[in-house]
């Protein structure tokens, strides 16, 4: 088999998008197709691709966005455009470290008989000072992972959506809906939907730090209820007594962190039905399980 990847680049006034085409340049394997997906103003990716030696060897497909679709329906809107059977997505700041990045995920794709999602090791990076850190999750927090997904809204040792890559069939988008949690929600969401999930050993990504174009600097730190209301979103979507306990603990911290930075608008009377709802749910399965334990 020789499956065609569909890599995904949302971008926007990107200035290190060369950094990412050269490592796509450069991977092993050919049967690749690049889409970019442009929410900018000005023309700094349109000019950026046109010029680069990527498209002398690989389809290049460039998109400008009017008006901009803002992440992550951006996302969502280049997979759709792709027509590939494996789905890589790549954030316009990251990069391959591997030349056979690709060749990895699409080994472990080819070798399954059911949808694959695909996880890796990957190192930050600061672009202005060189500093990096790799980062990877134990065997222990995969395995919790995979056996119980909610446990990543404890905390998200997997990384970000650059660190992923999936098999197109399973028709699986982002939950516009969502921006700091949106990759989460994502990932707990697709393991859910399937038995074949991995943990590639390599690192294969680069990713980028300290970026301010980057979501989590330009969006989340200008609105600093965020956290609280996707928490309180989430907690709707998600109803198990282990999810609420993760969620819960979130909802505190964040509440209390705005709180005491002197945020009025945060949504406490939100939180405070939350926080109701979570004990009327776990109070309501525990008697329910009494009653079935009494049955039998």
């Amino acid at each position: 088999m020789n499956p065609t990847v569909s890599i995904i680049i949302p971008t926007y006034e990107s200035k290190y998008l060369s950094l990412l085409l050269d490592s796509i340049y450069f991977q092993s394997y050919q049967n690749i197709e690049v889409i970019i997906s442009d929410d900018s103003v000005s023309n700094i990716v349109e000019n950026g691709y046109k010029n680069h030696k990527v498209n002398d060897k690989y389809s290049v497909k460039y998109f400008r966005n009017l008006p901009a679709m803002g992440s992550p329906a951006n996302w969502n809107l280049g997979i759709r455009r792709s027509i590939g059977e494996i789905v890589k997505l790549m954030h316009h700041d990251d990069w391959f470290i591997s030349e056979n990045a690709i060749q990895q995920y699409v080994d472990i794709i080819t070798q399954s008989k059911h949808p694959t999602l695909i996880f890796s090791k990957y190192i930050l990076k600061d672009l202005t000072s060189k500093r990096e850190h790799k980062r990877e999750c134990t065997v222990k927090e995969f395995a919790k992972f995979t056996n119980h997904p909610d446990y990543l809204f404890k905390n998200n040792f997997l990384g970000t959506p650059s660190v992923i890559c999936f098999s197109k069939d399973l028709n699986l988008f982002f939950d516009e809906n969502l921006i700091w949690q949106v990759d989460v929600e994502f990932y707990i969401r697709a393991a859910k939907q399937m038995n074949n999930v991995f943990y590639l050993e390599d690192y294969l990504v680069g990713i980028t730090i300290e970026d301010p174009d980057q979501i989590t600097n330009s969006v989340v730190k200008s609105n600093p209820t965020l956290k609280v209301k996707e928490l309180v979103y989430v907690a709707e979507l998600n109803r198990s007594i282990k999810t609420l306990l993760y969620l819960s603990r979130h909802l505190a911290k964040e509440n209390l962190r705005s709180y005491f930075k002197g945020h009025s608008n945060v949504p406490k009377m939100d939180v405070i039905f939350v926080y109701l709802a979570f004990a009327y749910f776990a109070v309501g399965k525990k008697l329910m399980n009494l009653r079935n334990m009494s049955e039998t």
